[in-house]
């Protein structure tokens, strides 16, 4: 594409980000959706979702200096400008959109913001010979200003991330005092910036409306089930997709260390709370093709627009009341997921699949329960 017709998408975006459209929707550079989900540091993820989120990607100022943009695109977005890299973040800001837990707000803030900057990020291995090999390592954030509030006067510092102690505070030069910023400047390096500015291509579009209903852990998943669904906008002939992912993947995913894909399945919630508060049907399914030996290795995910799904959606099943073992609640409450399991697996059979082993162990004890068995 050339420097004409990206300019030309640049004012489109433009024009929807400042009608209001931003304030619903936001975009995700998919190089950087890539990075976010191989994050394992929750401090380090939702700071850099709130920068994400709160950068502007199109300033008006930067787009309408013909020069600058040619540089920039010619430069490959490297050539950015330290003033459109830099974003003030309030603590209490953050605190009331992103914390849940605002008992320690601005402590929290201050960790998260010294976890980012001293986060490093692998992007690429590069095996040259048998001895000889090269390593990329991107840092977020160049540098940071915190502004930290003693008494009834605001003062400022500036750290270098070397001068941070490892118990994640800052401290002052005697190391007797410690202190929390009540506002922080950060200021992205241009690797990273890149992927956040002048977006026309390769990019994501999310409506922040639902990644604010969703917990930390199944956002991640949402947004790479949404990445996923716009780069294969063609939907499959069940009007939804499909995508496989390993054990490994998911652990680091989740920020999770299961041993075996059943374990994984039985203990994460975040499938079921993507269906619960996400515009997306999703089903989990063990891929039984990737079996090795004993153990299952891979699970598919089958999701769909809610209002277009003709994929399977795990139902919920009643909770067991505390009644006596053999009651006729009891039976009650068997007979009643009984019949959830039974037409969950009539529906999975529709589409090729069948149920893990765990809802297999469920509908035999459901059918002992009332006498089938």
């Amino acid at each position: 594409m050339d420097n004409e017709n990206k300019k030309a998408q640049l004012n489109y975006f433009k024009l929807k980000h400042y009608n209001g459209m931003y304030e619903q929707n936001y975009r995700i550079d998919n190089n950087l959706l890539n990075l976010l989900s191989t994050v394992k540091s929750k401090r380090v993820w939702r700071l850099l979702e709130y920068i994400v989120r709160h950068l502007d990607p199109y300033p008006m100022d930067l787009i309408n200096d013909d020069d600058y943009v040619n540089a920039y695109f010619k430069s490959g977005g490297t050539s950015i400008d330290e003033k459109y890299r830099t974003l003030t973040i309030n603590a209490s800001d953050y605190i009331k959109t992103t914390l849940s837990n605002k008992t320690h707000g601005y402590q929290e803030f201050t960790q998260d913001a010294i976890a980012l900057l001293n986060y490093r990020h692998v992007s690429d291995v590069n095996i040259m010979s048998y001895t000889s090999s090269s390593i990329s390592v991107i840092s977020v954030i160049e540098s940071a200003k915190f502004y930290i509030r003693r008494r009834d006067h605001d003062v400022h510092t500036t750290h270098d991330f070397e001068r941070f102690t490892s118990r994640n505070v800052l401290t002052t030069t005697d190391q007797k005092k410690l202190y929390s910023a009540h506002k922080i400047d950060v200021v992205l390096t241009p690797s990273i910036a890149k992927h956040m500015l002048l977006l026309t291509e390769c990019f994501t579009v999310y409506d922040a409306k639902i990644l604010d209903s969703l917990p930390l852990v199944p956002r991640r998943l949402y947004l790479l089930l949404r990445m996923h669904a716009n780069a294969n906008k063609s939907q499959d002939k069940n009007g939804g997709w499909s995508i496989t992912l390993d054990l490994a993947r998911l652990n680091a995913l989740f920020v999770v260390n299961y041993k075996s894909i059943s374990e994984l399945l039985k203990n994460t919630k975040s499938f079921e709370q993507v269906n619960q508060f996400s515009d997306l049907a999703l089903t989990a399914i063990p891929d039984h093709k990737s079996k090795q030996g004993k153990r299952i290795t891979k699970v598919v995910l089958f999701f769909s627009n809610k209002d277009n799904s003709n994929t399977v959606t795990r139902p919920a099943l009643r909770h067991r009341p505390r009644v006596v073992k053999g009651s006729h609640a009891e039976g009650v409450w068997a007979r009643e997921n009984l019949i959830i399991l039974t037409r969950y697996q009539r529906d999975l059979e529709s589409i090729g699949c069948r149920l893990d082993k765990t809802d297999e162990k469920r509908l035999v004890k459901y059918k002992r329960i009332i006498g089938m068995s």
